[in-house]
């Protein structure tokens, strides 16, 4: 998965979070999310699901730059992931994920139905908003036709056994691909110096 989704807050409790967010200048909006973006999403707090203000990416400890990503293969695996994974599960509220292809042609991938999120798992951060990473899994459906990951989708109804039950999250990892629509926004063209 490439580095980039849309978000729009359209459920009732995002919406007052994002307006209350803007009314304190705190740097978040709607449209494309990118790494080190702001943005909004579900955690579960004291069993209470709460949205909160979250950051993407974890800061690397190895090279400059963010991990933004994990893959849910290996996640249990490597010691920057395993314990959030079984504590730390979160939910990005998502209109649709970006694509390249190896031609360097842009796809967006749309949910075929309203309120889909995609997984994550978090960590807080000294002095800052929760840091997050988006969870991926081998390509499946349509976007396996542009590239070789895909995040990991969930409806609304599944969100309440995400992040609070870990054997249902195991499960989910590895569950059937959300159904996207996918729409070329923009295409590559090569030139031909030859002809």
């Amino acid at each position: 998965m490439c580095s980039r989704y849309t978000f729009r807050a359209t459920i009732p409790e995002l919406k007052t979070l994002f307006d209350d967010a803007q009314r304190h200048n705190i740097p978040i909006h709607e449209g494309d999310i990118h790494p080190n973006d702001l943005t909004l999403g579900l955690i579960l707090q004291g069993g209470v699901k709460k949205t909160v203000l979250m950051r993407w990416g974890y800061p690397s400890t190895t090279h400059s730059g963010l991990i933004i990503n994990a893959r849910s293969e290996t996640i249990q695996n490597k010691p920057i992931f395993s314990s959030d994974f079984k504590y730390r599960r979160c939910l990005l509220p998502m209109a649709g994920f970006y694509e390249w292809d190896f031609k360097k042609n842009l796809y967006l991938f749309s949910p075929k139905v309203a309120d889909a999120y995609l997984c994550g798992i978090f960590h807080p951060a000294d002095n800052d908003f929760f840091h997050f990473v988006v969870l991926t899994r081998p390509a499946a459906g349509t976007p396996a036709s542009v590239h070789h990951r895909m995040p990991i989708i969930l409806s609304n109804a599944q969100t309440d056994q995400w992040l609070s039950n870990l054997n249902v999250a195991h499960k989910l990892l590895y569950g059937e691909p959300y159904l996207l629509e996918k729409k070329c926004l923009e295409k590559h063209e090569q030139l031909d110096f030859l002809s």
